[in-house]
C-alpha cells in the first residue's frame, strides 16, 4: 500500500514536472514570435485536460490551489504598481466612465442571458461575466508588450482597478439574490465589502503605511517570505469571509509602495510568473472541448460586441482626461483590445453560479468559452493595432 501511494505521488510530480516544461517550451515560442503567452497556457489547459487531446490526469487540488495562489499574486502585483492616493484620484476623475463601462459592457451579457431565458439573477451573472476585464491577463500582456509607458496606459489602469473595487460588493449581492444567503446575510456581505475597501483605501492615501516594520527592502529572504505571505493570508481569510481573495490581495498591494514595492516587485516576479502559468492552464483545464462547440456562435457574437463596447469605453476615458493625444481613436482600440479579454473574474462569477446551484444548461461551457476566445481575441487584436501604427512613448512613466 505505500509503495503505490509512493508511486502516485512520484507519477502527480512527475506529471506536473511535464507540465511546467511544456509551459516553457510554450512560452519561448510565444516570445520568439513577440505574442502573449497568456492566452497559449489557456489553450494549452484545454487540450490537456478532461476530454481534451491528452487527457492528462492532474492532481486537481494541487492545480485548484496552484492557481488561486496565481489569480491571488496576479492582482497583489498589481496593487503594488499603484498607491491608494493614485486610485483616489483617478475614482474620482473616472467616475463617469467607470458607469459607462458598467452599462456599455453590462448590458450585452444580461441581454444575452435574458434570450436564453436563463431568469434574472442568472442575467446579473452575465452582466458581471462580460463586464469586467481580467486585470492579470492584461496587465500581463501590456507588460509581455512593453506598454507601461503608453499614453493610454493610465486610462487602462483606471478602468481596470475600478472594475476591480466594484467586484467587492458585487459578488456578495449575487449570493444574497441567488437565495444562498438570508438578505440580511447578503447586505451585510455587501458593507464588509464596502467597508474594507474604505478602509484601506484612506489608510493608503493618508500615507499611513502599516507594514513599514514588517517589511525591510534591504532583507532579501524576509522580503520575499513576508511578502508572499501576506499576499496569501489576505486572500485566504478574505475568502473564508465570502470576500474577493483576489480583490484583498490587491488592496493590500496597494499599502505597500516606495521601495519595498520596487524591490518586491523585482524578487518576486518569477513566482509571481510560475503561479500565474498554472493560474492560466486551470482555466483551460476546467472546460471539456464538447462544450465549446455548441457555445462558440453565441460567444463569437459576444465576443466582438464586447469588443467594441471595451473600445467605446476607453475611448469615452481618454475624452474625460482631457489629454491631447495624439491617434486617439488607435489608442482606444489597442487599448480597447487588451482590456476585451476575460479572465479570473469571469471565472470566479461562472463557478459561484454553479455553486449556488441556479446554473442553466449550457452556462458552464458558455461562460468558459467566452473567456478563452476573449483572452485570445483581445491580445492578438491588440498586437495587430500596435503594428498598423505603433502608439508614441511618453518621456516618464505614468506610474
Amino acid at each position: 500500500m505505500i509503495a503505490a501511494v509512493e508511486f502516485e505521488t512520484a507519477r502527480i510530480v512527475a506529471e506536473i514536472g511535464g507540465l511546467f516544461i511544456a509551459l516553457g517550451i510554450v512560452a519561448r515560442i510565444a516570445m520568439r514570435f513577440r505574442v502573449a503567452a497568456s492566452p497559449i497556457f489557456l489553450l494549452v489547459g484545454l487540450l490537456i485536460g478532461n476530454g481534451g487531446v491528452a487527457d492528462l490526469d492532474f492532481s486537481q487540488p494541487f492545480i485548484g490551489v496552484a492557481a488561486e495562489v496565481g489569480a491571488v499574486l496576479l492582482l497583489f502585483f498589481l496593487g503594488l504598481e499603484f498607491s491608494a492616493r493614485t486610485i483616489v484620484r483617478e475614482a474620482k476623475m473616472h467616475s463617469r466612465t467607470a458607469l459607462v463601462d458598467i452599462v456599455l459592457n453590462g448590458v450585452p451579457g444580461a441581454l444575452i442571458a435574458w434570450m436564453l431565458g436563463w431568469g434574472p439573477v442568472v442575467a446579473l451573472a452575465m452582466a458581471g461575466v462580460t463586464y469586467v476585464s481580467s486585470s492579470g491577463i492584461s496587465t500581463q500582456v501590456a507588460r509581455e508588450m512593453g506598454w507601461k509607458n503608453r499614453p493610454e496606459w493610465k486610462s487602462l489602469v483606471a478602468i481596470l482597478v475600478l472594475e476591480d473595487l466594484v467586484m467587492a460588493p458585487y459578488l456578495p449581492i449575487v449570493t444574497a439574490l441567488a437565495g444562498a444567503t438570508s438578505l440580511f446575510w447578503g447586505v451585510t456581505g455587501v458593507g464588509i465589502g464596502l467597508l474594507v475597501v474604505t478602509v484601506l483605501l484612506v489608510v493608503g492615501a493618508r500615507g499611513m503605511k502599516p507594514f513599514a516594520k514588517l517589511l525591510k527592502a534591504d532583507s532579501s529572504a524576509s522580503l520575499l517570505l513576508t511578502a508572499f505571505g501576506l499576499a496569501l493570508l489576505a486572500g485566504g481569510v478574505s475568502a473564508m469571509l465570502d470576500f474577493s481573495s483576489a480583490v484583498a490581495a490587491f488592496l493590500v498591494g496597494l499599502l505597500i509602495t516606495g521601495d519595498v514595492a520596487e524591490a518586491i516587485r523585482k524578487r518576486m516576479a518569477p513566482l509571481r510568473d510560475v503561479f500565474a502559468a498554472v493560474f492560466f492552464v486551470f482555466f483551460g483545464l476546467q472546460t471539456d472541448p464538447a462544450d465549446v462547440l455548441p457555445a462558440l456562435p453565441v460567444v463569437l457574437i459576444l465576443v466582438a460586441v464586447t469588443w467594441m463596447t471595451k473600445v467605446a469605453t476607453v475611448y469615452y476615458a481618454l475624452r474625460q482626461t482631457g489629454s491631447e493625444i495624439a491617434h486617439r481613436r488607435m489608442c482606444a482600440l489597442r487599448g480597447g483590445s487588451v482590456l476585451s479579454a476575460r479572465g479570473e473574474f469571469s471565472v470566479a462569477i461562472g463557478a459561484l453560479v454553479i455553486s449556488l446551484g441556479i446554473g442553466p444548461e449550457g452556462w458552464q461551457g458558455l461562460v468558459a468559452t467566452y473567456v478563452i476566445v476573449s483572452a485570445l481575441f483581445g491580445p492578438f487584436v491588440a498586437r495587430f493595432f500596435d503594428r498598423v501604427e505603433p502608439a508614441p512613448v511618453v518621456s516618464n512613466p505614468i506610474y
